[in-house]
């Protein structure tokens, strides 16, 4: 799928899932059931920018999801349901499905177009390398929990389908730090690679074979040779990048509303002080 492909799909998606999402707001009341479809990062960025007008394409070409549920033991029946409603409301397009290091996967024509992660109420936000535990701390939030709890007790739409303009702004944050961690690291993960070649030759030329410490090695090697090839390195350059832009363009958004909440601050101010003057000069006229 190419970027054009992504951009006439993507307003179509986001108007099915809010509209996925009203009619388990309604089922919340019927039957006390939780199940939301809860849009995070660039994703949920690209919604927000839209908002504001501001250019938005090619920022990401997929959707993340942490799917909100009360009963993780149906998570599949519960993914299941939404995937049915789902090709049920796009027809035309050729739909598949997998597990992927832990997600689940939504394809469109073997495209990877959308990601679900299942909420898990034991997910440590103190994790230094996670940038969505950065941003719940930021928030203030004390673990997953009080998130949860703010977005399943609410019945707006908004808040209920999208991260805030706020966690993503702490998000970016985070997910600068990362990738420039990451390609800082590069020369260390090259001289790594070059400690555990020569381990491993020399395990190997011993009479008496480790091959367990071999295998483990040998896995360690194969994790250092994907991460030092240059497609994976351009990768992460390239993700560093659309992070900085999202963030540039989600600290403009922020700046601007918050001079607006100033202004009209002032605004009533002003307004506030009028009023009491000129009820002033009303009781010394009389």
């Amino acid at each position: 799928m190419n970027i054009i492909d992504f951009e006439k799909i993507y307003e179509d998606i986001i108007r099915f899932i809010k509209s996925y999402n009203r009619i388990q707001i309604d089922n919340k009341e019927l039957f006390d059931e939780i199940n939301y479809l809860h849009i995070k990062g660039g994703a949920s960025i690209k919604y927000h920018l839209n908002e504001a007008k501001i250019l938005t394409k090619g920022i990401t070409n997929d959707i993340d999801i942490l799917f909100l549920i009360d009963n993780i033991e149906e998570k599949e029946e519960r993914i299941n349901t939404f995937f049915s409603a789902l090709t049920n409301h796009f027809k035309n397009f050729n739909w598949d499905r997998k597990i992927s290091n832990g997600l689940y996967v939504i394809q469109k024509d073997n495209i990877n177009l959308i990601d679900i992660t299942i909420y898990d109420p034991n997910f440590d936000i103190k994790d230094e390398t996670s940038i969505f535990g950065y941003a719940l701390q930021n928030l203030g939030f004390s673990d997953i929990k009080q998130y949860y709890n703010t977005i399943v007790k609410s019945d707006n739409i908004e808040l209920i389908s999208f991260t805030s303009l706020k966690f993503e702004l702490f998000s970016t944050e985070k997910a600068i730090q990362v990738y420039e961690n990451y390609i800082k690291n590069i020369p260390n993960w090259q001289r790594t690679l070059i400690i555990l070649t020569r381990k491993k030759k020399y395990l190997e030329k011993q009479k008496l074979i480790d091959q367990k410490e071999i295998i483990k090695i040998d896995k360690i090697i194969t994790g250092y040779k994907k991460q030092l090839q240059p497609e994976y390195i351009k990768n992460l350059h390239n993700k560093l990048h659309r992070y900085k832009y999202k963030n540039k363009a989600l600290n403009t958004i922020y700046k601007s509303l918050n001079q607006g909440k100033n202004i009209k601050k002032k605004y009533l101010k002003y307004k506030n002080k009028y009023i009491n003057l000129k009820k002033l000069l009303v009781l010394k006229t009389k």
